[in-house]
């Protein structure tokens, strides 16, 4: 160790006297934090893309270092600084990847509680001790290496930093805007950042969705409230798609199940080895839901249902802790309007996504969390996520408690959430050996929590043939499961669409009221946007619709369906993918789509921004 110090010591005092070095090493710092931050983003992470946006990631943080520099007087000391904040923005971020489904950024600092509770649930030091953890911990550790060969000599006095700082705004200026458009698209509608990241970087990405923060939702193009306002008290009849002086309709009972996905669409597994039961049931409609996020972001699955806002408008924000839902119009509200009792059930902690304060203000009226739950059952060691067996249980004990009014329901699952590293081998009840190399286990623990799934879904639903009132139930997944990454291989338009659609059933007692064939088939099944879902259970069932809900079911009709991310199916089944570089997404779709699709984010803009401008249309 002597020798090896003796070594540096000596190569460090011939440049001592050098300032040479002090500007390649200040270069090199930069790309390594660039290096560890792009890193976390790993699966979007490729050397291949060695183009410009690499330039102006290291520039950004070289400008960042040596604006800090030149007020704090210290480079060496800001480049350490640096390099921690980098090295935990990495780890945040690599977590926020694999326990999430989506990047880090600065407004998901609200939901830090979540975030907590999730990590909590994980094996810590398992995952501290990943071979990506130790990258960036090495990567840091090299920075400090070459810190090493700076000291106070190398200090630049205050007008040469000066000089170097505003050169490099400058060129940073030039590569962001200086080819007569912007690095990063400016109109966010139709753009996912979690998708952006692989071409862009997470450096460029975070900085854009930070500014970006400052207004959740961007006004579309030409947004003329007055105009909208007039038209849309212009469109307020009566409904004709239910008779409102009915007072008998259906129970309605949707569940939302955690990470419920069938990979069987993306992938040669068979689902009879863990959905059998599922699709054996009479009485139903099976397709898949299109929901608006990967991995992760339940709320936002749940903000697009209870809404019918869509988050292509803005598919980076977690709306329960980003938006003001106040007063809020919401399909709760409205169905209480006509004579419902609401109710939710989720057995995990009130505080995850601020869902406390937000499920009284979507209108439910009675709800229950971990809090208010007793005897919650787990199976073998996942001992944080209650079974599906058990919260069905619950569910059929709080709706037998209710009134004589129709009656909604909400159950929201925790039984399949990740990680799946658990249940010892010989415990899982379905096994695919060997087919997953070191992903095996995960995989076959996940596909055990389906089957569990399965099993109890089945039961739910033999209870309620035997019930003397009309009910209708549906189940669909809240996202893909995080372990999609596995099969995601091809990066082809057909299967990364499909990792956005989640298994969908909807069943009734009265056949009668089963939903028949709402929307045209894209890759062969019914895939129903979430914004859709509940206006075509209302629909099919004779639950007269808002103004607002017919307007979805007739932009369904024209747009069956569409993801965050700018893939958009027209009726026949015919996909167009959006322009994000030149910012004009709807160019490529016919002029109807264009024209419904705008009117369509209009009116959303409307209801979130202004709530009560219009009440009777929206409730």
């Amino acid at each position: 160790m002597d020798k090896i110090k003796n070594m540096l010591l000596a190569f460090k005092a011939k440049y001592d006297n050098d300032n040479f070095i002090v500007i390649p090493v200040l270069i090199v710092l930069s790309f390594l934090q660039w290096l560890s931050l792009d890193l976390s983003s790993y699966i979007g992470f490729s050397l291949d893309k060695l183009t410009i946006y690499i330039y102006a990631g290291c520039l950004t943080i070289l400008f960042i270092n040596l604006l800090f520099s030149f007020l704090y007087k210290k480079t060496k000391i800001v480049f350490v600084f640096s390099g921690i904040i980098v090295l935990f923005f990495s780890m945040i971020n690599n977590m926020a990847y694999e326990f999430h489904g989506k990047p880090f950024f600065l407004s998901d600092i609200s939901n830090i509680q979540t975030a907590l509770n999730v990590v909590r649930s994980a094996n810590i030091f398992t995952f501290i001790l990943r071979p990506m953890f130790i990258t960036f911990i090495l990567i840091f550790l090299l920075e400090l290496f070459l810190l090493f060969f700076i000291n106070n000599k190398h200090e630049f006095n205050t007008k040469t930093k000066f000089i170097s700082l505003a050169f490099s705004g400058l060129f940073l200026i030039f590569y962001y805007w200086g080819f007569g458009k912007p690095l990063i698209p400016d109109d966010p509608i139709f753009f996912s950042f979690e998708n952006g990241i692989s071409k862009y970087g997470y450096l460029a990405c975070f900085i854009k969705q930070s500014i970006m923060d400052i207004n959740s939702i961007p006004k579309p193009n030409n947004y003329d409230e007055e105009t909208i306002i007039n038209e849309l008290k212009g469109q307020i009849v009566d409904n004709t798609s239910g008779d409102k002086k009915k007072t008998n309709y259906p129970d309605i009972i949707l569940i939302l199940n955690e990470s419920f996905f069938d990979l069987s669409q993306v992938t040669k597994l068979n689902r009879e080895d863990y959905l059998q039961k599922f699709y054996s049931i009479d009485n139903a409609f099976y397709g898949y839901t299109v929901v608006p996020a990967l991995k992760g972001g339940t709320n936002m699955t749940e903000y697009e249902i209870f809404t019918g806002n869509s988050l292509a408008v803005s598919p980076n924000i977690t709306p329960f802790n980003a938006l003001n839902l106040e007063n809020a119009n919401s399909t709760i509200h409205y169905l209480k309007k006509i004579g419902y009792e609401t109710l939710s059930i989720h057995p995990k902690t009130e505080k995850n996504y601020n869902r406390v304060n937000v499920y009284p203000q979507l209108g439910f009226d009675n709800i229950y969390f971990e809090e208010q739950l007793e005897n919650l059952e787990y199976w073998d060691k996942r001992t944080d996520f209650a079974t599906d067996e058990y919260l069905f249980k619950e569910l059929i004990n709080k709706y037998n408690s209710m009134g004589e009014k129709p009656r909604f329901l909400y159950a929201l699952t925790m039984q399949n959430h990740a990680t799946y590293e658990y249940v010892d081998d010989k415990n899982l009840i379905t096994n695919n050996e060997n087919t997953f190399g070191t992903k095996n286990h995960s995989i076959n623990e996940y596909l055990s929590c389906i089957k569990l799934t399965d099993n109890a879904f089945y039961d739910l639903i033999e209870y309620y043939k035997n019930v003397d009132r009309d009910v209708i139930i549906c189940m669909t997944g809240d996202h893909s499961p995080y372990i999609f990454a596995e099969f995601d291989k091809d990066k082809q338009t057909e299967s990364i669409y499909k990792f956005f659609c989640t298994p969908l059933i909807i069943w009734s007692n009265n056949p009668d009221l089963v939903v028949k064939e709402p929307v045209a088939k894209v890759y062969g099944e019914y895939r129903i946007n979430t914004i859709y879902l509940l206006p075509t259970i209302m629909k099919n069932a004779g639950i007269p619709t808002s103004g607002y809900q017919n307007q979805l079911l007739g932009l369904q009709e024209i747009i069956p369906s569409f993801t965050t991310y700018g893939l958009v199916f027209d009726s026949h089944g015919n996909s167009y993918e959006t322009n994000f570089d030149d910012s004009k997404q709807t160019e490529e779709m016919p002029a109807d789509m264009t024209s419904e699709f705008n009117k369509y984010l209009n009116t959303e803009y409307l209801n979130i921004t202004n709530p009560t401008a219009v009440k009777e249309y929206f409730e």
